[in-house]
């Protein structure tokens, strides 16, 4: 996906002139993000940085983000902005905002049970760095401020304006012994990604070297961040591929064990993972005008959700 917000070296130079950084040498759009314009930066010091624009997020909302980079100071695989001169997190420059970061090499991971693995093992050391850091009893924001949880799902369907097939499968998928089950449980809760798909994990020699976009991250339920996880990574030509949600949780419990009650519930928490990026993807493409083309991709999602209920049953 290209860049949404066009920037000249001219305005480059500019938004660098914030900062206590060296000069210019090189821009590169990057294909990467879809609520973010991102620019990979060649500096005369020969260092490289990420120059990140929000096209979809307030200032507030960016500066919540960079709270919670902040907090993760010690979690190896986070990466915390550039501060500017000011001592801020995002710079705001003639009606932009956006923040800076280093660049860290490496791809995009092919998608193999061990990588998939790896990410379960990344996400389980999240929860648990959020767990030993009291990080749920910290000011940072709830997940549900910027994604949705259980909650945000069925009210989003109570009402009269939501998309009669967003709510259609809802009712198909989301039983109401499982609805009151979540909500009765004391599940583990803590900072949580809210977004931790493959594309947003860098690897390098078959090695995760990075999580990125923490723009939905908060405090929620593990279990719910686990789910998310599954239902954008796990998949295969066929939809949902079972074997790599075996391999996604294998790993995720080498770090940290899952409660009796998150096994249980972890069907449904994949499902309601597919349909909390669906609804996501309704309000930034179907009812907003984020990307146009994707108007209708929250679709590809509830189809998905329902494969893996037919899967599972």
């Amino acid at each position: 996906m290209a860049a949404y917000t066009r920037l000249s070296a001219e305005d480059v130079r500019e938004i660098i002139a914030l900062y206590n950084m060296p000069s210019l040498e090189k821009v590169e759009p990057l294909s990467l993000g879809i609520s973010n314009s991102n620019y990979r930066l060649d500096l005369s010091s020969g260092e490289s940085v990420i120059l990140k624009v929000s096209n979809d997020k307030g200032v507030n909302e960016m500066l919540q983000e960079q709270d919670i980079l902040q907090a993760l100071g010690d979690y190896p695989y986070s990466l915390a902005p550039y501060k500017t001169k000011k001592g801020e997190g995002v710079y705001q420059w003639r009606g932009l905002y956006g923040a800076m970061f280093p660049f860290i090499s490496g791809s995009k991971p092919m998608g193999s049970e061990e990588d998939i693995a790896q990410l379960g093992r990344a996400l389980a050391g999240l929860h648990l760095f959020s767990l030993e850091n009291t990080l749920e009893k910290s000011s940072i924001r709830c997940h549900s401020s910027v994604g949705f949880d259980l909650e945000g799902v069925l009210s989003y369907c109570e009402q009269a304006s939501s998309v009669p097939e967003f709510k259609l499968a809802c009712e198909e998928l989301l039983c109401s012994e499982k609805i009151a089950l979540w909500k009765s449980s004391e599940l583990p809760k803590g900072l949580i990604h809210g977004d931790l798909y493959l594309d947003n994990a860098l690897y390098e020699d078959g090695e995760i070297k990075a999580l990125l976009d923490f723009e939905q991250a908060g405090i929620g339920y593990f279990l719910q961040d686990i789910g998310i996880s599954i239902s954008g990574s796990c998949l295969d030509k066929e939809g949902v591929c079972l074997s790599k949600v075996n391999a996604f949780l294998k790993g995720y419990q080498e770090v940290r064990a899952l409660r009796s009650e998150e096994l249980e519930l972890m069907n449904f928490a994949i499902t309601l993972g597919f349909l909390d990026i669906s609804l996501w993807r309704i309000k930034r493409f179907y009812e907003g005008d984020l990307d146009p083309q994707r108007r209708d991709s929250y679709r590809e999602l509830l189809e998905l959700a329902r494969g893996f209920n037919l899967k599972t049953k």
